[in-house]
């Protein structure tokens, strides 16, 4: 990788082609069609469970980390399901063990809040980031400071691994997402209009890095070519509309045997969600999947998730707590599911019909896709749940929360 690239380069517009019969818009009608569905759960029902749920005492978690002074923002787990990273407000990161929250780790040094942490391809290095723009990363098992970079107080807003090298990649609140090799700090940018880049992702083809930004665009950018060119996707109204989160497909290690399309989605904060290909521009589903019911309108969207094998599926989750599973192909939700709160993150356990989600009044719960029921909740946090993630080898969920605290739930 060249030192310092530009990305001052040719840009191919792409525009998102909605000739596709099987293209449909969810409008505001449709959602109240699909409120009817059969199986779907009503908000009412959460009155009695909740109260039961959040039982003074009920501890479902068999480890529970509290080294944590103040909210705990990010969460990873190591490939090999045996070691965890968090960090939180307390300007501090820590490694940890999986089975019994030994401290392997105190990562310090950082000027703010460490909103991001993520373990690399091979676990064998970890990133941290806080929200002042420093990066460091700590070499494992040697628990060392092995690389670190500092963008001078602009706000870091995401980081993300290439899929089988140490690089990495970052979006910055000036638009700029970076691409770095560690430890060497070779780097490549690629600028934007300016606008900032509030998601992204270095996709699993390993040459190119797709990023959301604040103006309603997808950008994806092409890592290996020397005057790298920039796809411009349009997002639904675009110029306001802020992309809040974005999935490709291939994150989820999908063969392409079986997938051959890759898909991308981008969830904005007005609710919608625009399904797409990623390098034609080619148009699979708008989806109106915020289903506002506060008074304040709070429908943006906080996560989604595609199913996994063939990404036919697609799991959605607003600020105004409802969770939706979709079928891609006719634009329809199978499924609508209340949450008492706003929902944060959702996973799809993998070779499954099940979805986790992680919502706000500090429950995670999961979820049937074939019948919209919720089939089994998890209690103990306090306050509320602020990242989640799975771990398939150790087969745990593993939650975040402001109440200063990770817990690990079994779900052996």
């Amino acid at each position: 990788m060249d030192d310092g690239m530009d990305s001052s380069c040719d840009v191919e517009v792409v525009e998102l082609d909605e000739t596709d019969p099987r293209v449909a818009a969810i409008d505001e009608s449709e959602m109240a069609d699909n409120a009817s569905l059969e199986g779907q759960l009503d908000e009412s029902d959460f009155s009695e469970e909740q109260q039961a749920q959040n039982e003074p005492g009920r501890d479902d978690s068999s480890v529970t980390f509290s080294t944590h002074t103040r909210s705990v923002f990010s969460v990873d787990v190591s490939k090999n399901g045996q070691l965890v990273a968090s960090g939180g407000e307390d300007d501090l990161a820590y490694l940890w063990q999986i089975h019994d929250g030994n401290v392997l780790m105190k990562c310090s040094g950082h000027k703010d809040s460490v909103s991001s942490v993520a373990f690399n391809y091979d676990s064998t290095l970890l990133a941290t980031a806080d929200v002042a723009g420093n990066i460091k990363v700590w070499k494992l098992p040697s628990a060392t400071l092995f690389w670190s970079e500092d963008s001078n107080g602009l706000d870091q807003q995401w980081i993300s691994w290439h899929p089988c090298t140490n690089v990495l990649g970052a979006g910055i609140d000036d638009g700029v997402v970076w691409i770095w090799q560690v430890p060497s700090g070779r780097c490549k940018t690629f600028v934007g209009n300016g606008s900032a880049t509030m998601c992204g992702h270095l996709m699993n083809d390993g040459a190119h890095v797709i990023a959301g930004y604040k103006d309603g665009f997808v950008r994806v950018w092409n890592m290996q070519d020397n005057t790298p060119k920039e796809l411009k996707v349009a997002a639904p109204n675009v110029g306001v509309n802020s992309v809040a989160t974005l999935i490709i497909t291939d994150e989820v290690g999908k063969p392409t045997a079986l997938n051959p399309v890759v898909r991308a989605a981008a969830g904005c904060e007005d609710g919608s969600v625009t399904v797409f290909h990623p390098g034609t521009g080619k148009l699979f589903a708008r989806l109106g999947a915020g289903f506002s019911t506060s008074d304040d309108g709070s429908c943006g969207i906080e996560a989604m998730v595609f199913s996994p094998l063939d990404g036919q599926y697609l799991a959605t989750a607003s600020l105004s707590g409802t969770m939706a599973v979709w079928d891609i192909a006719r634009a329809t939700a199978l499924y609508t599911m209340p949450h008492p709160s706003s929902v944060i993150r959702i996973r799809w356990l993998p070779q499954s019909v099940f979805v986790v989600s992680a919502c706000l009044d500090g429950v995670v719960r999961v979820w049937d896709v074939r019948s919209g029921q919720c089939v089994q909740d998890f209690v103990g946090h306090t306050d509320e749940i602020l990242d989640m993630v799975l771990s398939d080898a150790s087969k745990a969920i593993v939650s975040a929360s402001s109440d200063g605290s990770v817990r690990v739930f079994s779900l052996a």
